[in-house]
């Protein structure tokens, strides 16, 4: 909450100006923890936004010194403060050592920046109605009144309004930037999920070393950068998957910018996210480059000991990802459970699935390990990549498991076959007169009615072919998309003509 500082007002009578002294304090201190937020936050705020003259200062030399290349902290900044009469007032130069005690800042730096300058545009708002004022009492009662209106229109600042973009602006924008060529966005938050034993760990633990290795995943173009690996579970096993991996691969020694963090971290616990932040700039200085990937295994023990399935738990994970991820700017990609019902997806709330830019399912069936991208933002959904998981022994007792990439399930590299195509019209017409008919439509994959998804994890063959099949039936009449019911308005996927 924002406090105020009283004045003396025109007239005698008193009135308050908005600012929040301690809100200026803990975003220095995270601008003297992480110099690099002083760049970022260039055009979000300025020293004249700071209603603690003292606190401007200090954010005046904090930018000069950081501008200079300098590492900026409270020792740097000592000999420069220590004759400064404000600064006195506060306890002398130990006041610059006491801002860097709180680090909460780092958790919110952007919206302590436009809380800051939000009060100082109202601190404006105000000196303008009282200099208005002060002018119409010096003139003539018949005199007209100041248009206030110009006066107090407000220079145009970052953070005043919203961003808006012409056609032109979208047009100009750049494509999406991929880690994986359309598979893991650059900047994205991605899913990797399935039931437990279906490679889920190994498969992400592999994508994780090629990407720091500067290798492609199986084909398939990749971004070379640096990759925190945060490993909630089984992180005493990871040893010897990665020298199984570098075995498998030839490589006589490992030297790549990739780092394992051995614990669990609660991304929903202020303290912990923190000390991530931290962490991730620890691992950026150790290995000499920045870290474009943070994967978390598993999503259960990073919010350990709250309700999975509510909203609330899964929209706090999300923004906490999304912290983590405008911190690095780089990926995100968090390893999950099934649930109960499969054909739910991923176990907890579906917000989850809607807050993620891609969402990849793994099934396991006799050794065959298929990979489905369920849902891609900036891509193609329904893609599909198939994998087996070779034994690698490291000696006479122990091995491991690598993931090798293997051809297409039988009957999966083409259309679907005529037997598979009579059980998808039979699942339409026992879904439909079941109340719960099946969907064309991509947005009812959440709800677990998507039929070329349903189609091809039931039946076989590929999604994509089963949509532009369900496009085709839907062209001709044979299937419609109408409303099973006035109570429920739940609309689907009705057999008109059924196939034998």
């Amino acid at each position: 909450m924002a406090s105020v500082a009283t004045i003396h007002s025109i007239g005698g009578a008193r009135s308050t100006v908005p600012e929040n002294i301690e809100a200026e304090a803990v975003l220095l201190g995270a601008l003297l923890i992480e110099n690099p937020l002083v760049a970022k936050l260039a055009g979000k705020i300025g020293a004249e936004d700071f209603y603690e003259p003292v606190h401007a200062r200090v954010f005046t030399a904090i930018k000069r010194w950081s501008d200079e290349g300098k590492q900026v902290n409270a020792t740097l900044l000592r000999p420069e403060f220590e004759a400064d009469e404000g600064l006195s007032d506060l306890g002398g130069t130990t006041y610059l050592f006491r801002l860097t005690a709180d680090d909460s800042g780092l958790l919110a730096p952007f919206e302590l920046a436009e809380q800051i300058r939000d009060l100082a545009n109202r601190r404006r708002t105000i000196a303008a109605l009282e200099d208005a004022v002060r002018a119409y009492r010096n003139t003539a009662e018949d005199a007209p009144l100041p248009d206030l209106a110009a006066l107090l229109e407000l220079p145009k600042q970052s953070g005043a309004t919203f961003e808006l973009l012409s056609l032109a602006d979208l047009e100009a924008m750049p494509p999406p930037q991929w880690l994986v060529h359309e598979t893991i966005a650059q900047e994205g938050l991605t899913t990797i999920y399935g039931d437990p034993g279906a490679g889920k760990s190994f498969i992400a633990l592999d994508m994780a070393l090629r990407i720091a290795q500067g290798m492609n995943w199986h084909g398939v173009r990749t971004r070379r950068t640096g990759v925190l690996y945060i490993a909630g579970e089984g992180a005493r096993g990871i040893g010897k998957r990665v020298t199984g991996w570098r075995i498998s691969h030839g490589l006589q020694a490992f030297d790549a910018p990739f780092m394992l963090l051995p614990v669990a971290v609660q991304m929903t616990d202020d303290a912990d996210r923190t000390k991530l932040l931290r962490t991730i700039d620890a691992a950026k200085k150790a290995m000499d480059c920045d870290v474009g990937l943070v994967v978390i295994d598993t999503v259960s023990r990073a919010i350990a000991g709250v309700d999975e399935n509510s909203q609330e738990t899964m929209s706090a994970f999300i923004r906490a990802c999304d912290q983590v991820k405008e911190h690095t700017g780089g990926a995100l990609i968090g390893i999950h459970h099934s649930g109960k019902d499969k054909e739910r997806g991923m176990r907890g709330s579906s917000v989850l699935l809607g807050g993620v830019d891609a969402s990849i399912k793994l099934t396991k069936d006799n050794g065959l390990v298929t990979l489905l991208v369920e849902k891609q933002k900036d891509g193609e959904d329904g893609q599909k990549l198939h994998m087996r998981l070779e034994r690698i022994e490291l000696d006479d007792e122990i091995s491991t498991l690598v993931p090798v990439r293997a051809d297409a399930a039988e009957g999966e590299s083409g259309a679907p076959s005529y037997p598979q195509i009579v059980s998808a019209f039979t699942m339409m017409a026992d879904a439909w007169e079941a109340g719960k008919p099946l969907s064309s439509k991509v947005q009812t994959r959440e709800a677990g009615r998507y039929a070329p998804m349903i189609f091809a994890a039931k039946i076989g063959g590929n999604a994509d072919e089963w949509r532009k099949l369900l496009d085709a039936w839907l062209a001709k009449g044979i299937v419609t998309f109408e409303m099973v019911s006035t109570v429920t308005k739940m609309s689907g996927l009705r057999v008109i003509d059924a196939i034998t």
